[in-house]
């Protein structure tokens, strides 16, 4: 009896071994041929599931960003009022600091080698989950997000020597003097356990993606010019073809009347 092989499971277990690949060698750095390696796969069964390097990029962030919003809920779930979830979204970057710093580190060098660029999606991604665990309008959730990524990256370059949680602290507060304290109710996630799994994956632009995009639009549009000109063509062939026929039988009548009346003659 063959072997039934979970397609999706293996293919969560290939993304999961990238994830800490990339992070320790970034995405220039892991090549297929490294990764199937690492997980004991042929390089054409890495390729079964991930056709291009940059498809496997785009999991891998589509991973780590569902497993963030993930571990995010789980920590402040417990908590009722919007300034009680805000302090524990301060606590959750503060315990999470490492993979936040790993992230940005990972995506900014792949976006200056031009490796991977993020066409806003992830950004929406991250914004629209603490929208609704914060029940909060997307703009202030896009400036804590943005500020949370802030301020990490600032005690990246000073050595940790900014508070995030300070950082965090202050922007919270005056949520609150804008928003005002009360309760915040969301549904609870029945897919926590298959976030990595179910999370949409971002529209990653990369550079191949956009000059293969790029490469489709204007195939797309001579195809649609050659057919317009080809529809436009085809009444000028007939117009010429109906003035053809009318010359051809204008020559023809007076030869019709001469010998119409050379017969009448006989």
């Amino acid at each position: 009896m063959p072997k039934i092989v979970d397609h999706d499971q293996v293919r969560a277990d290939i993304v999961a071994r990238a994830v800490e690949l990339f992070a320790e060698q970034g995405f220039g750095g892991l090549g297929i041929r490294g990764l199937a390696k690492a997980v004991g796969m042929a390089k054409s069964s890495i390729y079964y599931y991930f056709p291009t390097k940059d498809a496997l990029i785009e999991a891998v962030i589509a991973a780590v960003v569902g497993r963030d919003l993930a571990s995010l809920e789980e920590a402040i779930a417990s908590h009722g009022t919007l300034s009680e979830r805000l302090r524990a979204v301060a606590s959750w970057a503060v315990s999470n600091e490492n993979g936040l710093a790993t992230q940005i580190r990972i995506l900014s060098e792949a976006a200056r080698e031009g490796i991977w660029t993020d066409d806003g999606s992830v950004t929406r991604t991250y914004v629209k989950g603490l929208s609704k665990l914060l029940g909060l309008p997307a703009a202030d959730a896009r400036a804590l997000y943005l500020h949370l990524c802030g301020s990490v990256l600032q005690r990246m370059i000073d050595g940790g020597k900014t508070s995030l949680k300070r950082e965090l602290g202050v922007l919270g507060d005056l949520v609150i003097s804008a928003r005002g304290d009360r309760p915040v109710t969301t549904k609870a996630s029945t897919t926590r356990s298959k976030t990595a799994k179910a999370a949409p994956a971002p529209k990653a632009r990369t550079s191949k993606a956009r000059k293969a995009t790029k490469a489709a639009k204007a195939t797309k549009a001579a195809k649609k010019k050659a057919k317009t000109t080809k529809a436009s063509a085809k009444p000028a062939k007939a117009r010429a073809s109906k003035a053809k026929a009318t010359k051809s039988a204008s020559k023809a009548a007076p030869k019709r009347s001469k010998a119409r009346k050379s017969r009448s003659r006989k």
